[in-house]
C-alpha cells in the first residue's frame, strides 16, 4: 500500500457527475472530514480524483470494513498479470490506507452498461412515442416483449406488435388494454384514455429494466392501484368523481 498524501478528493454519489472544482479537498492537508466516513456502510461512494502534480482522474473506492479493502486489493492483485485493455478488464493502479479505510485506486470509466442502455433505451422509445403521438395513434401494449434489438452493434432499438394500436380518437372509456403490470392508473380507474397510457407503460419498462423486477404487484388490479396509492397517493378528488360519474348509469343522473 502506498500513502495518501498525494490524492485530491472531489466527493460525488457517482463519479461520473463530477464538475471540476466542485467541493474538493486535498487529502495531504489532512482535512478530509466528510460524514460518511464514519458511517456503519462498508462501501462508500466513489470519490472522483486527481493526483497532485498530475491532470489525470482516477477513481478511488472508499471500503470501510479494512478486512474487506484488503481482499479485494488480494483479488485485484490476482489479475494484475493480465493486460486489462486486450481482456476488458478493471484497471487497478494502487491501494492505500486513511482514517481507518482502504482506498483503491482505479481508472475512470464512463458509465455503467445498464445506465447506457437505459439512456439509449428512452432516447430511442421516447422518439417512437413522440411519432405515434403526432398521427394520433395509440400503442396500447408497450411491454418488455415489444421493445426489440434491431441492430446490436448501433444499440438501435425498435417498438413492435401494433396489433392493438388504434387511434386515441377511438379509445373507449372504460377498455381493457394493457397487461395489468404495465397497465396506466387511468385504464384501472376507468377514466378517459389519451396516448399517455403509453407513456406509463414505457416508464414501467424501463423501471424493470434499472431494477431488474416489476414496480407493483400485478396479481390483480386491486393490488397494482393499492401500490400506486401507497407511492404515489390518492388521485385528486375531481378525478374520482370524475369516474364515479362515468360508471353511473345515465338514468341515474337525471
Amino acid at each position: 500500500m502506498v500513502s495518501a498524501l498525494c490524492w485530491s478528493f472531489h466527493w460525488f454519489d457517482h463519479y461520473d457527475q463530477f464538475s471540476s472544482g466542485d467541493n474538493a479537498q486535498v487529502v495531504c492537508s489532512g482535512s478530509v472530514t466528510r460524514p460518511e466516513l464514519q458511517e456503519c456502510h462498508s462501501v462508500l461512494p466513489v470519490a472522483r480524483c486527481t493526483k497532485l502534480g498530475s491532470p489525470e482522474i482516477y477513481a478511488i473506492k472508499i471500503i470501510t470494513n479494512v478486512q474487506e479493502g484488503k481482499e479485494e486489493f488480494e483479488s485485484m492483485k490476482l489479475i494484475q498479470v493480465l493486460d486489462p485493455d486486450e481482456n476488458h478488464l478493471m484497471k487497478m493502479y494502487e491501494c492505500f490506507s486513511f482514517q481507518n479505510v482502504i482506498c483503491l485506486v482505479y481508472e475512470i470509466l464512463e458509465e455503467s452498461l445498464e445506465d447506457f442502455l437505459i439512456k439509449n433505451e428512452c432516447k430511442q422509445m421516447f422518439q417512437a412515442l413522440k411519432a405515434l403521438k403526432s398521427i394520433g395513434v395509440v400503442h396500447c401494449d408497450i411491454k418488455l416483449d415489444n421493445i426489440m434489438f434491431a441492430d446490436k452493434n448501433s444499440l438501435k432499438f425498435k417498438l413492435i406488435d401494433f396489433g392493438l394500436a388504434v387511434e386515441s380518437k377511438e379509445l373507449p372509456i372504460g377498455t381493457e388494454i394493457q397487461v395489468t403490470r404495465f397497465r396506466a392508473p387511468e385504464v384501472i380507474l376507468g377514466l378517459p384514455l389519451d396516448e399517455s397510457v403509453d407513456m406509463w407503460a414505457l416508464g414501467m419498462v424501463l423501471a424493470c429494466v434499472y431494477f431488474g423486477n416489476y414496480p407493483f404487484p400485478s396479481r390483480t388490479e386491486y393490488e397494482t392501484i393499492r401500490a400506486m396509492v401507497q407511492i404515489f397517493g390518492l388521485p385528486e378528488a375531481d378525478v374520482l368523481n370524475r369516474q364515479l360519474l362515468l360508471a353511473l348509469p345515465k338514468s341515474s343522473l337525471l
